[in-house]
């Protein structure tokens, strides 16, 4: 093999190394990100924060990769008052344009909300209750992506669960969730 036709497979190589290193690189932003549901299947995400997530873990639904905008909730669960997920929209310099919007959805679906803090010392959120109604909470996520940031149907918007179990959280007994 001659001096020239080592470089050129040197350089190839290199070349190659690079392509694979920014494709994975690639591949972990994108699961980084999370789950890909639509409309119609973000529910499924829903459900499994209440099933699978701790006490205090909750879903982040952002809705595209290049974006900053998302749609949270967080799950409680104790044994007094039992399980359940909370929307919290948070009162951000992002979130301005949005927050009176996303309080009218709620408004319209006749759901009771607040504007509070989710934990002492936090920013502001508005927050809506669904106990364990997974159904109501899925209408209303969906209506806050369609109606306040413009989702459409086979859009994907991408879900990402936090401190969740591989299984049914204990907590959450059969008999609390539906």
């Amino acid at each position: 093999m001659d001096r020239l036709h080592r470089r050129h497979v040197i350089r190839t190589l290199i070349l190659l190394g690079l392509l694979v290193a920014v494709f994975l690189a690639s591949l972990a932003w994108l699961v980084r990100r999370g789950i890909p549901r639509t409309l119609a299947t973000v529910g499924a995400s829903i459900d499994s924060l209440l099933r699978r997530g701790h006490d205090g873990g909750f879903l982040v639904i952002h809705i595209s990769l290049f974006r900053r905008e998302f749609v949270q909730l967080k799950k409680y669960s104790d044994h007094r008052e039992g399980c359940g997920i909370q929307l919290g929209f948070p009162k951000a310099k992002w979130s301005e344009p949005y927050f009176d919007a996303v309080w009218r959805v709620c408004e319209r679906l006749g759901l009771d909300c607040f504007v509070g803090r989710l934990e002492p010392g936090e920013m502001q959120f508005l927050v809506v209750d669904f106990g364990t109604d997974v159904s109501r909470a899925t209408e209303c996520v969906r209506r806050i992506l369609a109606d306040v940031f413009e989702v459409g149907e086979g859009q994907q918007v991408f879900c990402k669960l936090y401190d969740a179990a591989s299984a049914i959280e204990p907590s959450c007994s059969a008999a609390d969730v539906r």
